[in-house]
């Protein structure tokens, strides 16, 4: 797979993992008094955090686990992770601007 395409579905994919974390968070606040009294930049920072997390720590754990994937040679880990990264604060604006137009 060429660079840019494993560039674009990690940014896709990131995006996507972050705006489920939000929906996740916004159910569970139904649930849990201390997220419900959130302020959205409070919010907006916990969904960032747990993307982050989320798209940097699981798949470097999941590495440890599987054997390597015959494709990912010749792709530096620094612009996959800046890829990752540049999904989640996609994907934070995505679920920040789909919060104010609802």
């Amino acid at each position: 797979m060429a660079y840019p395409d494993r560039w674009k579905i990690h940014l896709l994919g990131s995006s996507l993992a972050t705006c489920w974390i939000d929906l996740a968070l916004t159910h569970a606040a139904c649930r849990q008094p201390w997220l419900a009294q959130l302020t959205p930049a409070a919010h907006a920072a916990l969904v960032g955090g747990l993307g982050a997390l989320a798209t940097l720590a699981l798949p470097m754990l999941a590495a440890c686990v599987r054997p390597r994937w015959p494709f990912e040679g010749g792709v530096s880990t620094a612009s996959l992770a800046r890829g990752r990264l540049l999904g989640v604060a996609l994907g934070v604006v995505l679920s920040l601007l789909f919060r104010v137009s609802n």
